[in-house]
């Protein structure tokens, strides 16, 4: 594997180069019913749900998990949010990233 000598200094801006799309791909598929991926904890948590409703809290956990990697990526999307909530929602993203990566699935 040949990697570039500054690859390992800026992992993470390859990492979310590498992720933004595809993540980004796979919210427009959910959003567009093409592929099925609610997660049983969402159906579990929300018995009373339709399958739209949990499908768009699918999505919103999806987007929030877009945030951290996208910032790396353009910084400037994100001048409109005070440094503080600019890091919670960064924190929160990487924390349901990490809490329901196995559950990026088709």
């Amino acid at each position: 594997m040949d990697l570039n000598n500054y690859e390992p200094w800026d992992l993470k801006y390859d990492i979310s180069h590498f992720i933004v799309p595809r993540l980004r791909m796979y919210i427009e598929k959910v959003e567009k019913d093409e592929i099925m991926t609610i997660p049983n904890w969402v159906k579990n948590q929300n018995e009373s749900s339709n399958k739209d409703e949990l499908r768009q809290e699918w999505i919103n956990i999806l987007n929030q998990m877009m945030v951290p990697f996208h910032f790396n990526i353009a910084p400037t999307d994100y001048t409109h949010l005070s440094p503080d909530d600019l890091e919670k929602q960064k924190a929160q993203g990487l924390k349901y990233f990490a809490e329901y990566f196995e559950h990026l699935w088709d």
